[in-house]
């Protein structure tokens, strides 16, 4: 039986601790020492959350336009931008 704490779970599943912590509001079974049993934990998510549109996130991100990861250092920028 593998557990993991809370936060490993949300860093396996590519979600946020606050994800986590809501599904374990939901029902999400923890053991008594409050870990996560990750193949019960998997049946639960499997039974009781809707993961079908983490599949049309995916396929937004890759039909969107390339965009750059980050913006320019502003002293990059022409004089007009930063006179507005």
């Amino acid at each position: 039986m593998e557990t993991l704490l809370k936060s490993e779970f949300a860093a396996r599943l590519h979600v946020s601790k606050a994800r986590v912590s809501q599904m374990i509001q939901m029902g999400l079974p923890l053991t008594t020492d409050g870990k996560v049993e990750v193949s019960a934990a998997l049946n639960w998510i499997e039974t009781h959350i809707d993961t079908s549109h983490k599949d049309s996130a995916a396929r937004r991100q890759t039909n969107a336009p390339d965009t750059p990861a980050h913006a320019p250092p502003i002293s990059d920028l022409p004089a007009e931008v930063l006179n507005y």
